[in-house]
């Protein structure tokens, strides 16, 4: 009689927990995104900030989608600061999203494109002065990133970039190497709901 309500109890517990386990781990593919900005950023010879939006693909969150949105003046260029428009959508790869730890490591590509006015570094071409910018290329993104609350995103950005069209005043002057590095603070707005199979919709 006894063995009988333990085995009763066991399986009744074993399948709660079957219950549980598929209804969290059974997520709406629609992902969380984050809005973030960074308050301090270096790109190139400029310093700015940048507003950024991320959505996370799929139901896995190891991969997103950004588009960060950058403005720069440029100290180089005298009486006349040169201000530049960035923007550089790409993809994040994130390292162990699901695991314990709340730091994340991220790598990923982008491409930029960014308009404006700017100064050439060379003295030895008659062109030498703030001129109106136009450029645009592909860049390597390295991410270090913090989850200390489920809603709260800090973050530390470097990318490596190389243009394919740099341009002064309508003269290509070739590929150039650049760096750029931001630190972000954002909030992150969870849009996961569990989906259980006795409450979804059938079709008929």
């Amino acid at each position: 009689m006894v063995l009988m309500r333990l085995r009763s109890v066991t399986a009744a517990v074993v399948s709660m927990l079957i219950a549980t386990t598929t209804v969290a781990q059974d997520y709406n593919p629609t992902g969380s995104h984050i809005i973030s900005c960074a308050p301090i950023e270096v790109w190139g010879s400029g310093y700015g900030s940048d507003l950024s939006w991320e959505h996370f693909l799929g139901h896995e969150d190891w991969l997103s989608f950004i588009v960060p949105i950058t403005v720069t003046v440029n100290p180089e260029s005298g009486n006349n600061v040169g201000r530049m428009f960035y923007v550089s959508p790409g993809l994040k790869l994130y390292t162990n999203m699901h695991g314990y730890r709340k730091a994340k490591v991220s790598l990923g590509p982008s491409l930029f494109m960014g308009a404006g006015r700017g100064r050439q570094n060379d003295y030895s071409t008659p062109f030498y002065g703030e001129q109106s910018r136009f450029m645009y290329g592909a860049m390597l993104n390295l991410g270090l990133n913090w989850f200390p609350t489920n809603h709260i995103y800090l973050g530390v950005d470097y990318g490596l970039g190389i243009t394919s069209v740099n341009k002064y005043d309508g003269v290509n002057t070739g590929i150039s190497f650049l760096n750029r590095v931001s630190f972000k603070i954002g909030y992150m707005f969870k849009t996961k709901q569990p989906i259980r199979e006795d409450i979804a919709p059938t079709s008929e």
